[in-house]
């Protein structure tokens, strides 16, 4: 493994008081030979297919993955030690096309998606998904162990877009993708469970035409498809466990005309009901605050303009999101935290954190985070170092990552109040 030492004057960091709160900035100085994998072939011949992070063991940790006419690499970064930040470079056997992390998952999860069209030498003909346990190890070679391996039907073209979930209650692996059938041209989705106890696993292929995901989290899927009969709907999926199948426990026709659609996520998360009410949207506020109370009516009514707006409520917390999926708005009714135009929501992962939801400001080049319960802005943090791709918090929300992993520039920022 190698390491790096920071440069002189960076250790103690940037500190920023806000509200009562105090916050570190740090930056991290990667080693010189950070970009070794390009060693072999020129800069521009190396792709940077993923950047994906993680606290492992609470631990930061970043995985790039490269591919050149020399092959896949899988490098790793152990940012454990700001001032030594340790790396790893494993060279795969075989092609890679997606990486995946979690916080509570020992193990980095490969996956090479298909594509009748792609332009790899190595000749296949599925869908692999493959468990590196060792990834933090010295070990060049990976020791990767194939979880799950799928020939699609003839007419199947292309299985793409991996989203995974990781259930830590049960050990279990989720897995979506959107497999487009060229004979009748459609993309529908494949939902794997896979149980990384029991070694089982469950396959369901949805017959609907896929559209979008609305909501995905540990237990279930909401997404919008459209039926046979070109009616679009939204459709939500209680998702299995590798032993019993995901089952579809509930279908929505959309209306003919701009709507709120209000999806109430259950409280017990083994219930497999799910209830979705709807209302028209550019009736007017009036009618938005008789049918939904003041303070949600009125933050409905500010966004007429959108085609349809879907709300997900989780015990009267809410995300509003619009066309093309974009997030408008989270929080509670009385007390909203707004995204403007410019605005990232940065972490996908859990849009429902337990303490703080983050929101970085490409434009004014500023990180905030709030209280969730609150809503009340509790740090508003200056970061004109570089344009952000990606922000992880570690699981009590005390400390975060942020990258950019094509330019190799890290900082960590920790609560020390």
């Amino acid at each position: 493994a190698e390491s790096a030492k920071k440069s002189k004057g960076n250790s103690s960091g940037n500190k920023f008081f806000t509200n009562g709160s105090k916050w570190e900035v740090i930056e991290i100085n990667m080693p010189e030979n950070s970009r070794d994998d390009e060693s072999s072939a020129s800069e521009e011949d190396v792709e940077l297919v993923q950047e994906i992070y993680a606290y492992v063991d609470n631990n930061p940790v970043g995985v790039h993955l490269t591919q050149s006419e020399d092959g896949n690499i899988l490098k790793v970064y152990n940012f454990k030690d700001e001032n030594n930040v340790k790396t790893l470079k494993h060279t795969l056997e075989d092609p890679y096309d997606y990486c995946f992390l979690h916080n509570n998952l020992q193990s980095a999860i490969l996956i090479r998606e298909y594509n009748q069209e792609h332009e790899r030498e190595l000749d296949y003909d599925n869908v692999i998904v493959a468990e590196a346990k060792n990834f933090l190890s010295s070990e060049d070679e990976l020791d990767c162990n194939i979880l799950f391996q799928y020939n699609p039907p003839d007419a199947i073209e292309t299985i793409l877009n991996p989203v995974l979930k990781y259930r830590k209650s049960d050990n279990v692996l989720i897995i979506v993708m959107e497999q487009y059938d060229g004979e009748e041209d459609e993309t529908n989705l494949l939902i794997v469970t896979l149980d990384l106890s029991a070694k089982k696993q469950k396959i369901l292929n949805d017959a609907d035409k896929f559209e979008t995901i609305l909501y995905f989290d540990e237990q279930y899927l909401i997404a919008v498809v459209s039926n046979e009969d070109e009616e679009k709907m939204i459709k939500s999926f209680k998702l299995g466990n590798g032993k019993t199948q995901t089952e579809v426990i509930g279908t929505t026709k959309f209306e003919e005309f701009s709507c709120v659609y209000r999806i109430y996520l259950p409280i017990d998360r083994t219930d497999k009901e799910l209830w979705i009410d709807f209302s028209v949207l550019n009736d007017g506020e009036e009618k938005l605050i008789d049918y939904w109370g003041e303070d949600e009516g009125k933050i409905f009514a500010e966004y007429e303009c959108e085609e349809n707006i879907f709300v997900v409520d989780k015990q009267k917390r809410i995300l509003v999101l619009g066309d093309e999926n974009k997030k408008l708005m989270t929080g509670y009714g009385d007390k909203p935290i707004l995204f403007n135009d410019g605005v990232m929501f940065m972490d996908d992962d859990n849009v429902f954190p337990d303490k703080f939801l983050i929101s970085y400001n490409s434009s004014g080049s500023n990180i905030c985070i709030y209280d969730v319960e609150t809503s009340k802005l509790q740090a508003n943090l200056p970061f004109p170092y570089f344009p952000l791709s990606n922000i992880k918090w570690n699981s009590e929300q005390s400390s975060f990552l942020v990258a950019n992993g094509e330019e190799h520039q890290y900082y960590i920022i920790k609560n020390v109040s």
